[in-house]
């Protein structure tokens, strides 16, 4: 026979290793641009962790059935804003990155148009 403890073994884990990737994150103070790129990465790990375990649930017939539309109409909201907090970023970031990108082509395309002409007319 399965006693509680062992059929909640799993789900406490979860939230141990989840307050665990908690405290790390909070721990964090990058000092360099290596350091930032390895707590933005650990960030993006513990992200992938709490999603694939959402879809677990919400995957699970039996997780489904133990979830009520009130734990839905609480849980959802919160998903909500965070999600759409997160992809703004996401698209600050990449609107910020491709300005910067194309100002730099351009420049370059300038110097090459500059460099040929010099060396035509030469």
């Amino acid at each position: 026979m399965v006693t509680k403890t062992e059929v909640f073994a799993p789900a406490k884990q979860y939230v141990k290793i989840l307050s665990n990737l908690i405290k790390s994150l909070g721990k964090a103070k990058p000092k360099d641009r290596l350091e930032y790129a390895v707590e933005l990465n650990a960030c993006l790990n513990a992200l992938t962790v709490s999603v694939k375990g959402w879809k677990q649930w919400l995957t699970n017939l039996d997780t489904l059935q133990t979830l009520t539309m009130e734990d839905f109409q609480q849980f959802y909201p919160e998903m909500i804003e965070a999600t759409i907090r997160f992809l703004k970023m996401d698209i600050e970031v990449t609107n910020k990155k491709i300005s910067e990108a194309v100002i730099k082509y351009e420049k370059t395309k300038k110097k090459e148009t500059v460099i040929s002409k010099e060396i035509y007319v030469s």
